[in-house]
């Protein structure tokens, strides 16, 4: 017995006559592989959402409100119609002071932070290069320190799935999540321990994630090279040389075409490249 689908139908902001309190609703259709399964399956499939997590659906995202209720109704024998419901005014500790008794049933906590690290860029905020006075590239660049935004969510799974993260790590979003459009988010760490808590055995799973200050995809380079092409019908580039002809081992700018950049100076052609996977993350049904 299994949840074989779990789509995303419907979601987002009921109307409200209160701009204080939002209310929002997400659908889901889902379909099972035995028709004798029933709605407890559904519910504890990560992917359902749990009794006081925070509303995401389809990337949009209110950490302020927290889900108040699962309704999980049968369409057919083996299809099910999955609805949650979110409230800004929702405190699921107001009951007894005790979320859930199953860690199962627990929504995932989120945490945010700080990264602080170097980098090098060829180019400073107002895009202007690293070069000196002579146009050539400062190699390396200066290194600039740099914040950026971590977003840790942690939740309780039944299991730990290896595949899961060669599927995730080191990659960027291909679709709009948690409130942020394509490439902007970088799965940077999943990790996983076993706990047991009420009887049940389960893995506390932590997925971190960095928001970037600009899309992490594609990666921009300033096209140098040590070689050039000296004319449209060179076949052969030709080593950088000085004004007497001889080779000076510098880089030079490039122009799309391998010949030597004439544009106005601080300004350069730029070379892009793929260096993340880009990956939808709506499947991971965070948080």
């Amino acid at each position: 017995m299994s949840v074989v689908r779990f789509v995303p139908k419907h979601g987002g902001q009921e109307s409200s006559e209160s701009d204080i309190v939002r209310t929002y609703v997400a659908e889901y259709h889902v379909v099972t592989n035995n028709a004798s399964d029933g709605p407890n399956l559904i519910r504890r499939d990560i992917r359902c959402p749990k009794r006081g997590s925070v509303y995401q659906f389809a990337g949009d995202v209110d950490t302020t409100a927290r889900c108040t209720g699962v309704d999980v109704a049968q369409v057919d024998q083996r299809v099910w119609l999955v609805t949650a419901n979110y409230s800004s005014a929702f405190n699921p500790l107001d009951q007894a002071g005790v979320l859930h008794d199953n860690p199962l049933d627990r929504p995932p906590v989120l945490s945010w932070s700080t990264v602080k690290r170097e980098t090098t860029k060829p180019s400073d905020k107002a895009n202007k290069l690293f070069d000196n006075a002579v146009g050539e590239l400062l190699n390396p660049p200066p290194p600039i320190p740099e914040s950026l935004l971590s977003l840790t969510i942690t939740r309780n799974e039944l299991g730990f799935l290896p595949s899961r993260f060669f599927r995730y790590i080191d990659s960027t979003n291909a679709d709009r999540w948690f409130g942020y459009p394509p490439k902007r988010w970088y799965v940077d760490d999943i990790s996983a321990t076993e706990e047991a808590d009420n009887g049940q055995v389960f893995w506390s799973v932590r997925y971190t994630f960095i928001l970037g200050r600009e899309p992490w995809n594609p990666l921009r380079i300033p096209h140098v090279g040590l070689k050039y092409f000296e004319n449209a019908a060179a076949i052969l580039p030709t080593l950088a040389k000085d004004k007497n002809g001889v080779a000076t081992g510098q880089l030079v700018k490039l122009r799309a075409d391998g010949q030597l950049w004439d544009g106005p100076k601080g300004t350069t052609d730029w070379l892009e490249f793929k260096a993340y996977d880009e990956v939808a993350f709506a499947p991971l049904m965070l948080p």
